[in-house]
């Protein structure tokens, strides 16, 4: 649980780059 602490903000980050990553992905499908 402690280096689960430690690690948070890069696992927000990672989170967060592949919730925007495929958010790209639908935009492309949508307009494909």
């Amino acid at each position: 649980y402690i280096d689960f602490r430690n690690k948070r903000p890069a696992y927000l980050t990672n989170f967060l780059d592949k919730l925007v990553n495929w958010e790209n992905v639908a935009a492309r499908l949508a307009s494909a």
